[in-house]
């Protein structure tokens, strides 16, 4: 049986068959070709699944525009703005989403700086940054850390499935990390877009939209507004719970991929940690999200439960007897919503997902080292 770790002596001279002596098997713990197998099949999920979840958040737009009767109002684009200063502002405020601030109370336009924010070619920027910072991290590391420790070393059987070894864990690293980052990113940015509506002390909405939910409920247009921007919140984050799970698809792949079902493959402490963190950024991305939903219906139930002699709802409410049902009524309504994003935590998708990486076979084995 050759070595695992046996290379030809002179690489040149080897012949063509020299290069393939790595046998292929899925059953006797001798192979690494099963682990070259399913992290190419983990590149192609990762990449359609990016694909997908592009499609889903433009889908969920065009479903939100129609429903919430909002315009295509053209947004302003950069070519259009001459100014060199205007343009690097322009590039400054769309990449910087934790200083987005506005003072405008109309939702169409706040809607459409959030659509402006999310196009793809101002994603892709903001996540070749920290694209950029992690691969840097990982290379000082390296760099000052002990490499045996770090990354074992491949068991192997021939120059050929050496090579392959090394870029097919780097594409699927790139692969795997262009989903999570798309995800956070995008995750980010709608959090960030909730509780900017949330600290809005009054939303225009559009007057057909309005006008449907004074008719339902009985209600003003300053009331009645504050379940318009509950519906609106379940709306934009439905569609999360849709793809949310997917890195943790890929993350199985990847942790099952190094079994010793199929090679001899070793895990250490740094590998260890790697997986954690690419499963703490989905979760703390979603977590993020359902914090920022919550914080928003904490502050619609705040201004609904006002007392302030100075509040427009308190002056309604004591116009007519029946004003103080139908107020009570929406309240109690949008308190005991519990559904999409506002669902208790232990039934919320994201940390179902968790556990999908860590209840297979990959998962057993990464539990039985960390015991």
């Amino acid at each position: 049986m050759p070595d695992y770790f046996e290379k030809p002596v002179n690489s040149k001279e080897a012949s063509f068959s020299s290069l393939f002596v790595e046998p292929f098997s899925f059953t006797n713990g001798i192979s690494s070709w099963p682990l070259l197998t399913i992290r190419l099949l983990t590149i192609l999920l990762a990449s359609f699944l990016l694909y997908r979840v592009y499609k889903l958040i433009k889908i969920n737009q065009e479903e939100i525009r129609e429903e919430f009767t909002l315009s295509r109002i053209a947004t302003v684009h950069k070519n259009h703005i001459e100014n060199k200063a205007a343009k690097k502002e322009y590039w400054k405020s769309q990449l910087s989403i934790d200083n987005w601030r506005t003072d405008d109370s109309n939702f169409e336009a706040i809607w459409h700086d959030y659509r402006e924010k999310a196009k793809l070619g101002f994603s892709i920027v903001r996540i070749l940054f920290i694209f950029f910072l992690f691969i840097s991290f990982i290379i000082l590391i390296q760099m000052f850390g002990d490499q045996a420790n770090l990354i074992p070393p491949a068991p192997f059987r021939g120059e050929f499935n050496l090579d392959w070894i090394g870029r097919i864990a780097f594409a699927v690293t790139v692969a795997y990390l262009a989903l999570i980052l798309y995800i956070a990113d995008h995750v980010h940015l709608s959090s960030h877009f909730i509780k900017l509506l949330a600290n809005q002390p009054a939303i225009i909405w559009p007057v057909e939209l309005t006008k449907i939910y004074k008719n339902k409920y009985g209600l003003p247009e300053n009331i009645v507004q504050y379940k318009i921007l509950l519906d609106f919140i379940h709306r934009h984050t439905a569609i999360h719970n849709k793809f949310i799970f997917y890195p943790f698809i890929c993350l199985f792949l990847i942790i099952i991929s190094r079994n010793h079902y199929f090679d001899n493959w070793l895990i250490t402490p740094y590998m260890v940690l790697i997986y954690l963190f690419f499963a703490l950024v989905t979760l703390m991305s979603a977590l993020r999200l359902r914090a920022a939903a919550m914080y928003a219906k904490k502050e619609i139930l705040k201004r609904l439960n006002t007392n302030s002699a100075q509040s427009p709802i308190y002056e309604w409410r004591y116009r007519k007897n029946d004003n103080i049902v139908k107020l009570k009524s929406l309240t109690a309504e949008i308190e005991n919503f519990k559904e999409g994003i506002f669902k208790p935590l232990l039934h919320h998708p994201m940390i179902l997902s968790l556990l999908m990486p860590f209840s297979s076979v990959g998962g057993v084995y990464l539990i039985e080292y960390l015991l």
